[in-house]
């Protein structure tokens, strides 16, 4: 025997897919219950700020597209809380919360959506009930609790009930029913249309995993709201569900019900129509794989459902259209079947529109509505409804209203666009609009417009439609009705668009609201054109550009006058100049005058500056930015190289050539610093004329190795054959040998005092006239050896002109040996 899984829910396989259609209903295990409010509706849950939140949206069942109420989204009181179902009166919103159930004033007329004060309400405890019903009188509402357990203990199911009571806003006069459901729970849905709750689970046979499932149902009367007894409690029985049953599902619309379970060999599908007048079974049927030890999910159903769909292991995804026969319910597999692998199957499980064939999918400040197609069971193009909340709203859709009774099933019915229509603030004379009303006939039946007014009649409201030119308006048809609103005087003007037809509710109703106000007082305004100002091309230094005009013109209604006028401001101020201006005196309404400006670089690359302009308008001073693009006055290219490498005391020459730039005819001189020790550098002026380069050099002289340079040399005397100068220290030998005779002789007998001055000064004498051959050295400064970093600055002097532009320096290498 195939084994069948167990646990929470008692499935055996919970994809990805299971899990998000669960969450979009809030963990209950089943979808909610529509409520059959005369507009469709959609919610959404949000977070608003540090609380839970709701957004309300009206939906267009004819194209999927919806529009946020005013005021959207709500803000909601209790924490972790928010709605899930709608009582059938469409009066409130209802969800699970705590112990208990969370209550919702909702305004069906615009969409407001409130929580009620001491909401939520409890009757028992134990945790977050497992479903919230709200049956289809509208007299009560149910907390379901199942005690989960593991297979075989049965679990036990505890039935809180409620009276709704409108006027007090609170769910009243609580009581509490308990019994055992009869095996162990594996997961429950509700009718969309209030009638039951049916529970799946498994029947203890004593095999385990368990090999047979089963469901029963809680009914509540059609006429009463309150459950109906049986000889076996409040959970009858009547379905069977398999071996190994899987989980169960019920189609947006209440109209099927179906189950899935693995089986002994094969899997099969179990669905029944449901009647939506009181949820009683009309039909059933089965369809069985033939695929041994296959393993299939739970099924789910589009929204109209008339298609099931089921992932089995081995087969794919398959898709079924359903039909009521003779025989019960027949199933046949599309031609597109089993649907691709690679399908995002997203779109086929998110929140169904219980009224049209539409999906939706929440994300940031967006709801996607999803095409389904009945015929391939494929979604189709998206519609994006975008939102415009700052910051964005994390929005997932969680509720779909019903359509009024009947009108799912053959009636004719309305949709419109929106609840509500504002215009303005405009001046008087003025027409806002015209803003746009989509009728769209959303029922069964054929939808025919008699009669579009609006009351009252004299105001400043009026309307033009496509709607009474062809008034019947076949299902999934609309039309447009187009108001617009032309005041006369200041104030706000309210009025309704009634539009009259032949569905249920006629007339239907659009609020319109438009507000005038009176106009500003005259005032100038300041138009500036360009809003910045760029000189074409390139102007090169020294030059001058042609003059570029600023236009400033009056766009306001008063008289424009300068309060003070227009001047260059910022940066490089000095680089553009105002060559005329007519901006000198008032300026009237729609009338302009002229700035022009000249572009004279005094530095090459992009400058930038500011026209400045004073006025008496509200934003003066106003400003615009100006730029310029400046070329160098000359270039300088190395031919050579820029480099030069010689042993100290020799020139290094540099051959270099200058290119004047567009237009610039001049002198260029250099200042060249950097040098090294014991050198200089020079560097010639030049002459350039526009379009022609000239070469010239500089030169960088350095000082050689010192030595001693001889300034008097021996001579030979003409007739002096063979001699040959005395060396120095000859003469000086004699001085010295004749001083100390002279001195012995002082000291001996002091003879002759005479002798020793005489003598020395002939030996001086002697020593002086050595021949000439005495010489004396100077010392020179060497250039020291290394490499040197020589920069040379351009200085240009347009002809004809006194002022000089620098240039970008020329860097040049000196390798000294």
């Amino acid at each position: 025997m195939r084994q069948a899984s167990s646990g929470c829910l008692g499935i055996r396989r919970v994809g990805f897919l299971l899990l998000f259609a669960m969450a979009c209903t809030a963990c209950f295990g089943a979808r909610p219950s529509p409520a059959q409010t005369q507009q469709p509706y959609l919610f959404a849950t949000t977070q608003v700020g540090s609380n839970p939140g709701v957004a309300v949206f009206q939906r267009n069942d004819a194209t999927g597209a919806l529009n946020e109420v005013p005021g959207s989204a709500f803000t909601l009181l209790t924490s972790n809380c928010y709605p899930a179902t709608m009582e059938p009166k469409g009066r409130y919103l209802l969800g699970s919360c705590g112990d208990g159930i969370s209550l919702y004033q909702f305004d069906s007329a615009t969409g407001v959506v409130s929580e009620v004060p001491n909401s939520p309400f409890a009757a028992s405890t134990g945790g977050a009930p497992d479903a919230v019903i709200a049956e289809s009188t509208g007299q009560f509402a149910y907390a379901l609790r199942i005690t989960h357990t593991a297979y075989p203990a049965p679990s036990t199911v505890t039935l809180d009930s409620f009276v709704i009571d409108a006027a007090q806003n609170v769910l009243d006069q609580p009581s509490t029913q308990t019994f055992p459901l009869g095996g162990t729970y594996l997961g429950l849905v509700v009718d969309p249309n209030g009638h039951f709750v049916r529970i799946l689970f498994s029947v203890p046979t004593g095999e385990s995993p368990p090999a047979q499932g089963s469901s029963c149902g809680i009914f509540f009367d059609p006429q009463t709201g309150l459950p109906i007894n049986s000889t076996s409690g409040f959970c009858q029985f009547g379905l069977t569900a398999g071996d190994a049953p899987l989980g169960i599902a019920i189609a947006a619309r209440g109209n099927y019900l179906g189950t899935g379970a693995n089986g002994q060999i094969f899997p099969n599908l179990s669905v029944v129509a449901i009647s939506p007048s009181n949820g009683s079974v009309q039909a059933s049927g089965i369809f069985q794989f033939t695929e041994t030890n296959d393993d299939i999910d739970t099924p789910f159903f589009d929204p109209s459902g008339q298609l099931i769909y089921v992932s089995s292991q081995l087969t794919g995804f398959r898709v079924f259209s359903l039909s009521v026969v003779s025989g019960g319910v027949a199933f046949s597999e599309l031609p597109s079947s089993p649907l691709p692998s690679t399908l995002d199957r997203t779109p086929l499980y998110a929140l169904p529109d219980p009224a049209a064939e539409f999906t939706f999918i929440g994300g940031s400040n967006v709801i996607t509505t999803y095409p389904i197609d009945t015929a391939t069971g494929l979604p189709g193009t998206p519609l994006t409804n975008s939102l415009t909340h700052n910051p964005p709203l994390n929005l997932q859709p969680i509720y779909a209203t019903m359509p009024p009774p009947g009108q799912a099933v053959s009636a004719p019915a309305i949709s419109l666009s929106t609840p509500s229509l504002s215009f303005g603030p405009i001046n008087p004379g003025q027409t806002g609009g015209p803003s746009l009303v989509t009728v769209s006939s959303t029922g069964n039946e054929a939808l025919t417009v008699s009669a579009i007014a609006i009351s009252p009649i004299a105001g400043p409201f009026s309307e033009i439609d496509t709607c009474l030119s062809n008034p019947v308006l076949a299902p999934g048809t609309s039309c447009q009705v187009s108001v617009s609103f032309s005041p006369n005087a200041v104030g706000m003007t309210q009025a309704s668009l009634l539009i009259s037809d032949n569905a249920p509710g006629s007339p239907h109703s659009v609020s319109l609201s438009g507000t005038a106000v009176a106009p500003p007082p005259p005032a100038p305004e300041v138009t500036l054109l360009p809003g910045t100002l760029n000189f074409p091309g390139m102007t090169t230094q020294g030059e001058s550009s042609a003059p570029q005009s600023i236009s400033i013109t009056n766009s306001g209604n008063a008289t424009l006058t300068f309060t003070a006028p227009p001047s260059i401001s910022g940066v490089n101020t000095t680089d553009f100049s105002i060559s005329s201006n007519t901006c000198t005196g008032p300026l009237a309404a729609n009338a302009s005058c002229t700035v022009n400006v000249i572009f004279s670089p005094l530095a090459a690359g992009v400058r930038t500056t500011n026209l400045m302009i004073g006025d008496n308008a509200a934003n003066s001073p106003q400003s615009v930015t100006i730029n310029g693009s400046a070329a160098a006055a000359a270039t300088f290219a190395s031919p050579s190289g820029s480099s030069a490498s010689v042993s100290a005391g020799q020139p290094a020459t540099y051959m270099l050539q200058a290119t004047p730039g567009a237009g610039f005819s001049g002198t260029l001189s250099f200042a060249c610093s950097g040098a090294p020790t014991a050198a200089t550098c020079s560097a010639p002026s030049i002459t350039v004329v526009n379009g022609s380069s000239t070469n010239f050099s500089v030169i960088v002289t350095t000082s050689g190795n010192a030595m001693l340079t001889p300034v008097s040399t021996p001579q030979i005397h003409p007739g002096t054959k063979g001699f040959r100068p005395i060396a120095p220290w000859i003469p000086m030998s004699l001085v010295l040998l004749l001083w100390m005779v002279a001195s012995r002789r002082l000291v001996a007998g002091r003879r002759s005092r005479r002798f020793a001055p005489a003598t020395l000064c002939f030996a001086s004498l002697l020593a002086g006239c050595g021949g000439g051959g005495s010489s004396s050295q100077i010392q020179q400064t060497v250039t020291p050896a290394g490499t040197y970093t020589l920069t040379v600055t351009p200085t240009a002097t347009p002809s004809g002109s006194s002022k000089n532009y620098t240039l970008n320096p020329i860097a040049l290498t000196l390798k000294v040996n």
